[in-house]
């Protein structure tokens, strides 16, 4: 004897035993609708580019973003080249004498956003390489 009850897969193995008056209703908590939250590992900003890597591979991208950073810086126009960046010192320290990520991201964050130049059109910020691009195209506001 079959039911036309809708099943979950998870529940295919209960199966419909008797009548529906003599079914027991499932309990909502036996079978989860939505999957646990699952942790993400915990990242590290870098503070030349802004992009996040892992706590392992955060130390082979520095030097070659860095590396990457100076060619860049290079080939622009004298009046667009910047220093060199500077990797931001965090001392904060977790009660269980790890660095404290949060702090060191926010610093991290902070040094890749002054790394970036603003349009003497319209204030946006850019990377050096895109105000050129961008400049381009800028235009000043018509007056009303």
């Amino acid at each position: 004897m079959a039911c036309n009850q809708k099943i979950l897969p998870e529940q295919r193995y209960l199966g419909c035993t008797g009548s529906p008056s003599d079914r027991q209703p499932i309990r909502p908590d036996a079978f989860p609708l939505r999957p646990t939250m699952i942790r993400r590992p915990p990242t590290v900003i870098c503070y030349i580019c802004g992009r996040e890597y892992g706590t392992k591979s955060i130390a082979i991208h520095e030097p070659q973003c860095l590396k990457k950073w100076h060619n860049e810086n290079n080939l622009l126009p004298k009046e667009l080249r910047r220093s060199e960046p500077k990797k931001p010192e965090v001392r904060t320290f977790s009660a269980k004498g790890f660095y404290d990520l949060d702090a060191l991201n926010e610093a991290a964050w902070t040094s890749a956003l002054s790394q970036l130049v603003p349009c003497n059109i319209c204030g946006r910020t850019f990377l050096p390489d895109r105000l050129i691009v961008h400049q381009r195209s800028c235009k000043p506001k018509a007056a009303k």
